[in-house]
């Protein structure tokens, strides 16, 4: 079959041809969509048109351990084995120039692979830590509109770590 694509309305010819069934292109800014066409001309003559339109959009997933620091710590808190994460899902969901809240969104969170729950404006999940060493908690959330025009998803892997403390001289050249 061959594949004309056309991209907001212009001809992709370098993208076009025999066996051409897909191509790949640099999306624009969040918030900025493509509309997507494509013609398949059959050998037997008959002709199929789809069209879609893609919305760019952004996804950015972080995490926070349910664990003890001291106050002048400066890093971020790791957690250990018996520690819980929070892990927070934040959409840049665009469409017509309006940015839809995250309660106008659909997030639908798994923990190892089992569903831990879904709904609207759901952006948190609470995870515990595995227990067997060198184990992961594998995180997984999928977010969409309600009409699923968008549907972004991102996966986060959380190992646990073993608890270190350091003790140093305050004064070390002075005893």
């Amino acid at each position: 079959s061959e594949f004309i694509w056309t991209i907001d309305g212009r001809a992709m010819p370098q993208f076009s041809g025999f066996a051409k069934d897909s191509f790949s292109w640099t999306a624009g800014e969040v918030g900025s969509s493509l509309s997507i066409s494509l013609v398949i001309k059959k050998l037997d003559g008959a002709t199929i048109n789809v069209s879609t339109r893609i919305y760019v959009s952004d996804l950015a997933v972080v995490w926070k351990a349910n664990t003890s620091i001291p106050r002048w710590y400066k890093g971020k808190a790791l957690p250990v084995k018996t520690a819980s994460v929070i892990v927070s899902a934040i959409p840049t969901f665009i469409i017509d120039g309006k940015q839809i809240s995250s309660d106008r969104l659909i997030f639908t969170w798994t923990i190892n692979g089992t569903l831990a729950f879904s709904g609207p404006g759901k952006q948190l999940v609470t995870a515990q830590i595995p227990r067997i060493p060198f184990t992961s908690a594998i995180i997984h959330v999928k977010v969409q509109d309600f009409s699923k025009r968008i549907i972004k998803q991102e996966y986060i892997s959380i190992a646990p770590r073993e608890p270190l403390v350091s003790v140093y001289a305050l004064q070390p050249l002075g005893g």
